[in-house]
């Protein structure tokens, strides 16, 4: 598979939190990777997202050089998985669970908690949550 590089550098605005499923849209060129593209200059992960990111590449036989450049040339910040963050993620576990949401799901989710920017993905369901304080966009 080809990487899609291809970045736009559109004006900024405030940051947004990308998934793991947009980042990989974006990557493969998959429906909604061009609402991603926009707003990657301005796009921040969690570690644990990055993880999954990581995860599914190499599972792709992507070499680790690729994956690395694909983060340092892409995302505006990567943010790590703090004390805070494990809290919020575990709090949501009994809600989430009837959503199907996963662990990297719910630290996704904490990020937006911990830091009011809004959420970026590829996953239908997640219109479907309720979150307080959690804004939501579908990339497709």
């Amino acid at each position: 598979m080809t990487l899609n590089l291809n970045i736009k550098n559109m004006e900024n605005f405030r940051n947004v939190i990308l998934d793991a499923s947009s980042l990989i849209a974006f990557v493969y060129a998959e429906q909604g990777h061009e609402v991603v593209a926009d707003i990657l200059h301005c796009s921040v992960m969690s570690t644990v997202n990055i993880s999954e990111v990581i995860k599914y590449m190499i599972n792709y036989n992507v070499q680790i050089n690729e994956i690395d450049k694909l983060f340092s040339e892409s995302l505006s910040k990567i943010i790590d998985f703090n004390r805070k963050q494990s809290y919020m993620a575990a709090e949501l576990v009994q809600y989430a669970k009837k959503y199907g949401l996963s662990f990297t799901d719910r630290a996704c989710i904490a990020l937006s908690l911990d830091t009011d920017y809004p959420i970026f993905t590829a996953d239908k369901i997640w219109k479907k949550l309720e979150i307080e304080n959690v804004d939501i966009n579908l990339i497709r």
